[in-house]
């Protein structure tokens, strides 16, 4: 029926796909004026044939309508259930059928489906319960992990019980409780602490839990008792934690007030370098004033020098000036003197300037090559 419908879907949607298309074609030759076919005598016959026509493109768009929600129907009747699953189908909220993994199909108006989970399930336990040492009674906790598997045939069954798998897990954990206790009240404490005490009351779990796989309609397949621990080790161990977590705290409190010191030795340390700083830059504040006072003296004498050397240099060059006056003067006047005075008188002159000037000491050499002394006699 399955393979029927696809198959008739799909022709059906080629069908149409087929019909559209020869009636786009006839829709064009009518609106161009042609007739639709090569044999048709007159225009009253391809009158007849266009309302044919227009007629058919109203059917086949209502057919193509009717696919189209039929192709969109389709998707939400299919569903797949994977390996390891199965379905539970119910029709109007009642259960209809259970199906296995596969492509599958449902009523869209009136089915709806829940995934169910058949792979291996875990519950973990921590449970405290009593355990008889001789003549008393102690305290034990047991952590415990139980795996089971959900019995296909018994799907149904259990989602109209529990309505889920999480409702079957929460009754199979008030069971599982209920066994541990048991199984630890048969056994003594001593024969529970021995090497093979702890598989014994594992098997003793395991073995009183198999009682119920028909009842719950699953099989379990595994039984683990991971840890039991007795109130008084257990006191112990919470005393020990406890004194760890006091040693923490205290630890943590000196870490704390240790980490305070030196954060408040950083802080004197900060500020004697930051009062180091404003002392530095006050006697650099100091240092540069002085400097640029002894500088500007420095300037101010130097300018002063300077002054006095231009003041110099000028009176010299005033001096030296007045003195080539003279001396041009001098040499002015004399030359004006010479003018008219013959080589003879010059010479005679020249000589008494000469006579003037000696000092009566005669040089040591006298003649010499190319040399000759003469005196005028008048």
């Amino acid at each position: 029926m399955k393979v029927f419908l696809i198959l008739l879907s799909v022709g059906m949607m080629l069908g149409c796909i087929a019909i559209v298309c020869a009636l786009v074609l006839k829709y064009i030759r009518i609106r161009k004026g042609l007739p639709l076919y090569t044999d048709e005598p007159n225009k009253a016959t391809a009158t007849t044939y266009n309302k044919k026509i227009k007629m058919s493109i109203v059917i086949g768009a209502l057919l193509l309508i009717g696919i189209i929600f039929f192709l969109v129907c389709v998707p939400s009747q299919m569903y797949t259930v994977n390996a390891g699953q199965v379905a539970v189908v119910r029709r109007f909220g009642a259960v209809y059928r259970v199906d296995t993994p596969g492509l599958r199909f449902k009523n869209a108006f009136s089915d709806t489906y829940i995934i169910f989970d058949l792979t291996v399930q875990q519950i973990q336990v921590d449970k405290w319960t009593y355990v008889d040492d001789l003549s008393t009674t102690q305290v034990m906790q047991v952590i415990a992990n139980v795996q089971f598997q959900v019995n296909p045939d018994s799907v149904a069954n259990i989602i109209t019980t529990y309505g889920s798998l999480n409702g079957l897990k929460s009754r199979l954990l008030s069971i599982i409780n209920g066994q541990i206790e048991t199984s630890a009240t048969n056994m003594q404490l001593n024969n529970l602490l021995t090497g093979n005490g702890k598989k014994l009351y594992q098997e003793s779990v395991s073995v009183g839990l198999k009682r119920y796989e028909t009842q719950f309609g699953i099989v379990i397949t595994n039984v683990v008792i991971e840890e039991f621990v007795l109130e008084e080790a257990l006191e112990e161990a919470k005393l020990q934690v406890r004194i760890a977590e006091e040693n923490r705290k205290k630890r943590e409190q000196e870490l704390a007030k240790e980490l305070a010191e030196n954060a408040n030795a950083n802080a004197i340390s900060i500020a004697r370098a930051e009062a180091d700083i404003e002392v530095a830059r006050s006697n650099a504040s100091k240092a540069k004033i002085e400097a640029e006072g002894i500088a500007e003296a420095a300037i101010a004498r130097a300018e002063g020098d300077a002054k006095k050397q231009k003041l110099l240099a000028d009176a010299l060059a005033y001096e030296i000036e007045m003195i080539a006056t003279a001396e041009a003067e001098a040499i002015r006047v004399k030359v004006e003197e010479l003018e008219g005075v013959d080589s003879e008188s010059l010479m005679y002159m020249q000589y008494l300037a000469w006579v003037e000037a000696w000092d009566g000491i005669l040089p040591e050499t006298m003649l010499g090559d190319g040399i000759n002394l003469f005196f005028p006699t008048t």
